[in-house]
């Protein structure tokens, strides 16, 4: 019995609690983390060679991960939320037809990340690496994201 009640005990000192926090808007890049106290659930790999302490937040019932620097500023923002749509009407899961079909840019490999696709509406839709395509069909949007330095050249995009 004492095993047991010593294991528990390890257990819950061990386990780390991933709080996901409510906003009041939209996460924006470059803006700040609108939550005192924040504890972070990690990190999260927005590029090659880009990671930041990761938090976990939810305006109007999706969820996004961000990742912010250290006066909480947002630099990456990534949702694999079913419920989010970008402005072009896609969801996760989309293939890559719809991508294109939607306005978006052919696939760019990024070394050592993925394959995503920039959108009209600023969102990238991210596939997966090495390759925008797999032996079962069509290549399908796994999430989007937003990250600091993409710009959306509107002109290029029909």
């Amino acid at each position: 019995m004492k095993c047991i009640v010593i294991a528990l005990a390890l257990f819950a000192a061990c386990s780390t609690t991933d709080r996901t926090y409510q906003l009041s808007a939209e996460p924006t890049l470059g803006a700040l983390l609108a939550v005192p106290d924040a504890q972070s659930s990690g990190f999260v790999v927005g590029g090659a060679q880009q990671s930041w302490p990761a938090y976990r937040v939810v305006f109007h019932d999706v969820e996004y991960t961000t990742g912010v620097d250290p006066s909480r500023r947002i630099h990456f923002i990534e949702t694999t939320d079913s419920r989010f749509q970008t402005r072009e009407g896609l969801r996760v899961g989309a293939t890559l037809g719809d991508v294109l079909a939607a306005g978006g840019r052919d696939p760019m490999y990024e070394a050592g990340w993925g394959r995503w696709s920039p959108l009209q509406s600023g969102w990238c839709a991210f596939f997966a690496a090495p390759s925008a395509t797999n032996a079962l069909g069509a290549p399908r949007v796994l999430s989007y994201f937003r990250r600091d330095g993409i710009r959306v050249d509107q002109s290029r995009i029909q």
